[in-house]
């Protein structure tokens, strides 16, 4: 490749549970976090974090689910990364 065309080198898949579920890193909360956010009035979202967690409609990814890339980088190479939402970015990205 010439090093004066701007080129896509990998690309990853997508990584989602469905449409519009991207997988998430997640710190759950314990019965105790629950509390101290009772204690702060913070009642609504408690219970509509008990449904939630009672549905089973929270993503619990792991580090583990994570794609791990190596690559061999050159002096004056650009590096450019982007995630969900961030994929328009590269439409207007000009090189």
């Amino acid at each position: 490749m010439s090093s004066e065309i701007p080129y896509t080198l990998k690309t990853t898949t997508e990584q989602q549970h469905d449409f519009n579920i991207p997988y998430q890193l997640a710190n759950l909360p314990e019965k105790e976090d629950l509390d101290k956010l009772i204690e702060k009035n913070k009642i609504k979202e408690v219970s509509e974090l008990n449904i939630a967690m009672k549905a089973n409609r929270l993503c619990k990814d792991s580090v583990k689910d994570a794609d791990v890339l190596n690559h061999n980088l050159r002096l004056h190479d650009i590096l450019i990364l982007g995630t969900d939402g961030n994929s328009l970015i590269f439409n207007f990205i000009h090189l």
